[in-house]
């Protein structure tokens, strides 16, 4: 269910760039970095900066890019436990509270279309230095929408964060996408490996293995370039290797390199730091490691694994387009516990 939700604006009248948007998160934070309720909030109101909207609203949230379809969502207030992950969060940061003011949406997906919902007054929006237009508008919805549970695109550690927070009753600002996603696209985070072992010869026993003249991402295959030489190799699955991978998460190059490369080099997802730049990753590579190269996951894949109830590994997707920081922005109705409040101290 997507509800509506007492929100607040930013109060620029016109186009506004990306870092303008992004600047209404900024000026909301306390001095320590935190978002805050009180006083900032308040003091951004007071500024001009936001505004709140009028009464609870559903808004339509659009990204226009050029030579793209446009992405359409509808921005609300979801349960924590009505969106499902699809992928593990990253271990080294369960302690994180949820924040007190959200200024970003989770992102989700939705199998259905949206329904048609009548704008109701004038948009806000934004256009980044690429050109790519957001837009964001209140929307008449009359009451909550119902929607199957929603598949986390972007918000896995957001979530996690709010249900540890304020319990199982948690809400979350969300933008569902309908669709199955349309118009956006799931690229790939890659490794870097600080140990590795090289790659073993046995490697041939579960990979197609083929050298490559030089490091670089390849659309069907894992790539994997070793610290020490520099070699780098592609490594397609061989038929019996990979149906030994769970079926519904077969179709994610992350899952598989979990599943099928990492025994043979002795590494473990939590000893890995992750880029979305292939060239950075092969630039820090140590000599005593390795570089995972990885090619775009399809968008269906995550829905197919999320539907299975099968976890795919951290970071195993990168969606974009994603909506700015700053365009809507919630208060939560829950305050952070004294526990939660302490870690946050820290």
């Amino acid at each position: 269910m997507l509800s509506p939700f007492p929100s607040y604006l930013p109060a620029g009248r016109g186009p506004l760039s990306s870092a303008d948007a992004a600047a209404y998160s900024r000026r909301i934070r306390d001095e320590a970095g935190r978002y805050q309720p009180d006083p900032v909030l308040e003091r951004a109101v007071a500024d001009g900066l936001i505004v709140p909207s009028a009464g609870r609203r559903l808004f339509r949230y659009q990204i226009r890019r050029r030579a793209h379809d446009t992405v359409v969502g509808l921005v609300g207030v979801a349960r924590a436990t009505d969106l499902i992950p699809h992928e593990d969060t990253i271990e080294e940061s369960p302690g994180h509270s949820a924040p007190r003011v959200e200024i970003r949406p989770i992102l989700a997906i939705v199998e259905a279309p949206l329904p048609e919902l009548s704008p109701l007054g004038r948009p806000v929006i934004a256009i980044e230095d690429d050109g790519t237009e957001h837009e964001l508008v209140a929307v008449d919805a009359g009451a909550p929408l119902l929607f199957a549970n929603a598949v986390i695109a972007d918000g896995h550690h957001r979530r996690r964060a709010a249900m540890a927070t304020n319990g199982a009753d948690a809400t979350v600002l969300t933008m569902v996408v309908g669709d199955r996603g349309a118009g956006l696209e799931a690229g790939a985070f890659h490794r870097v490996f600080g140990r590795a072992t090289p790659l073993p010869s046995a490697a041939g026993q579960t990979f197609e293995v083929e050298p490559l003249p030089s490091p670089t991402v390849v659309e069907d295959a894992l790539v994997w370039v070793e610290g020490a030489s520099g070699r780098a190799f592609s490594l397609r699955p061989l038929p019996a290797a990979a149906a030994t991978v769970h079926a519904s998460v077969r179709r994610s190059p992350a899952a598989l390199a979990h599943a099928l490369l990492y025994p043979l080099l002795g590494v473990a997802e939590r000893e890995a730091s992750h880029t979305g730049n292939w060239e950075v990753a092969i630039q820090d590579i140590p000599r005593s490691g390795g570089a995972l190269l990885l090619p775009d996951v399809e968008v269906d894949a995550v829905i197919v694994a999320a539907r299975a109830g099968r976890l795919l590994p951290p970071k195993a997707s990168r969606f974009r387009p994603k909506p700015l920081r700053g365009m809507v922005l919630r208060l939560s109705s829950h305050q952070p516990s004294a526990s939660s409040h302490q870690q946050d101290e820290h």
